[in-house]
């Protein structure tokens, strides 16, 4: 009787040391942020490639805010934030990156963003360029921009 309880004790034994260990390794493992640009402010212009009239270049600021991209302009047209794509190269001597995002109004309208961001100098900061376009629903070419800008800098304190 004795030999079945020190069984009994010794198998609860490792069997909670197991779902011990096992709590430990089990542990969720974090989603990688996709926040590389989180905190950057560019001040852009866009130029309408798609007409035949050539109209004057609009300005705009893209937003990288919680791991989300907003365009100020296209807000208006309730392109609301959303979670954007980035690659880093950390290869060079400064950072580079692409990045993408694809955004929809409430017309069901696609806004796809395209771009590069590389270190200018320490006066300039961050320079931007890329295109984006916008389509219908059935996905007719509404619009073709291209665009370049420059980091909007901090009001120093």
């Amino acid at each position: 009787m004795n030999n079945k309880k020190l069984n009994v004790s010794l198998i609860t034994a490792i069997f909670v040391m197991l779902l011990f260990n096992a709590s430990i390794f089990a542990q969720k493992e974090k989603a990688p942020k996709n926040n590389a640009l989180d905190g950057k402010i560019f001040t852009i212009e866009l130029k309408i490639e798609n007409t035949k009239k050539p109209k004057e270049p609009v300005p705009d600021e893209l937003i990288f805010k919680s791991a989300k991209f907003t365009s100020k302009e296209f807000l208006k047209d309730m392109f609301k934030a959303t979670v954007y794509d980035v690659e880093v190269d950390s290869s060079g001597v400064n950072k580079s990156y692409t990045f993408e995002v694809e955004q929809k109004n409430d017309k069901e309208e696609i806004l796809k963003w395209e771009g590069t961001i590389e270190f200018a100098d320490e006066e300039t900061g961050y320079e931007i360029e890329g295109q984006c376009e916008l389509t219908s629903k059935k996905g007719k070419l509404i619009e073709r921009n291209s665009f370049t800008g420059t980091e909007k800098k901090k009001k120093k304190r």
